[in-house]
């Protein structure tokens, strides 16, 4: 993928209306930030040699038939879903789903009955050259969401193998298992060690393809505050190592951590 320079940062405030209650000495006062960040920088230093671009989260049609009672949307209605995301042209999309949404048809591998949506943005990706993250929101298990369903992992793997060697969507860089897995919402409940274990044994079925060119991406953590999940990202390192071709966190900053900068010393922290 070709990167992009940055010639110009630019710190913007918009107009707000804000208003304002008693706090204590050691709160934000936030007519001071706002006052405090009222000055514009313009530069001609190159900030960045490495960003990407703005990519985006893609997905839902696989629940069409639900909204519309159609196998996936009409020829007109994906043509105008294209055109704006031409307009947005993303250099990455990240594309979720899970078995029931596109290989398992009531407990049946299949691959043809429910990929048509998935096939219309996977061949729309690949014909921009868009690099794609694909993935599924959680793992299966038995038992008990600490037994991990292998009979889920060799099929996920298997789909995974004819999207990339069979179908030639080799635009798919990196493979995202376990939305959030960090949350109590996760299917790991927030557990990491299930999160680990399921990585691992993900890694192990995917040896058995030639599907050495795709990485995990991880650990795909949920931040909503500060700093303190950083371990994540440590012991992903530590127990992946090389297996992890992009890491990656989801953020939920607040606007009084953005701008009392707690949201930049997080995100500093979470790089180093």
């Amino acid at each position: 993928m070709k990167k992009m320079k940055i010639n110009n940062m630019v710190s913007v405030l918009f107009s707000l209306i804000l208003v304002l209650v008693s706090c204590d000495d050691n709160e934000l006062n936030i007519d001071k930030a706002v006052k405090s960040n009222r000055e514009m920088t313009i530069t001609t230093d190159v900030v960045s040699t490495d960003f990407v671009g703005n990519g985006a989260q893609w997905g839902g049609y696989d629940v069409v038939p639900t909204w519309l009672g159609t196998e996936t949307l009409s020829d007109a209605d994906w043509n105008t879903l294209f055109q704006r995301i031409d307009f947005m042209r993303p250099p990455f999309l990240r594309i979720m789903t899970n078995s029931g949404w596109s290989y398992d048809n009531n407990g049946t591998y299949d691959e043809v009955t429910k990929t048509l949506s998935l096939f219309k943005m996977l061949d729309y990706a690949k014909s921009r050259n868009i690099e794609i993250t694909y993935g599924e929101w959680g793992h299966q298990s038995v038992g008990g969401f600490g037994n991990i369903d292998m009979n889920w992992i060799a099929n996920s793997v298997k789909f995974l193998n004819h999207l990339v060697n069979e179908k030639g969507y080799t635009n798919i860089k990196t493979i995202n298992i376990i939305n959030e897995p960090n949350g109590y919402w996760a299917s790991t409940e927030g557990n990491y060690d299930i999160y680990r274990d399921v990585q691992l044994a993900y890694i192990e079925e995917m040896a058995k393809y030639a599907l050495s060119s795709v990485k995990l991406m991880g650990p795909d953590i949920a931040v909503f505050n500060t700093a303190s999940e950083t371990e994540w990202i440590t012991k992903t390192n530590n127990d992946l190592g090389d297996y992890v071709g992009l890491y990656d966190i989801h953020v939920y900053p607040k606007q009084q951590l953005i701008r009392n900068g707690e949201f930049s010393n997080m995100l500093r922290a979470t790089k180093k």
